[in-house]
């Protein structure tokens, strides 16, 4: 098993408040979200609970630095998720504006 790293993130030094969304429930596709749970070797949660820890791994990066006043982690069952290995959509500027306001 291998882990890939993700690309360095560069955050401007005005910024002082985070938002890290969290996308990892899939809005689409219930029925196959469930059969995969099933079928994986791992457990029903398994996906859920790995991506939940890499969210707050990211969190935990981000209070590391020290710099930044307020770091959310916001949930939301709004944006839709294709689920199933599938990369989400990039989000529309209006939706990135709603959750901003969730952290000022």
């Amino acid at each position: 098993m291998s882990v890939t790293e993700p690309a360095p993130l560069h955050v401007p030094g005005h910024v002082k408040r985070v938002g890290i969304l969290n996308r990892i429930e899939s809005t689409k596709n219930k029925m196959l979200d469930n059969i995969d749970k099933i079928l994986s070797a791992g457990g029903l949660n398994l996906d859920k609970e790995g991506a939940q820890n890499v969210v707050l791994g990211i969190k935990d990066e981000f209070e590391k630095n020290q710099t930044f006043d307020q770091i959310v982690v916001i949930e939301s069952d709004k944006v839709e998720n294709p689920g199933l290995g599938v990369f989400p959509s990039a989000l529309a500027w209006s939706t990135v504006n709603v959750f901003a306001k969730q952290i000022i």
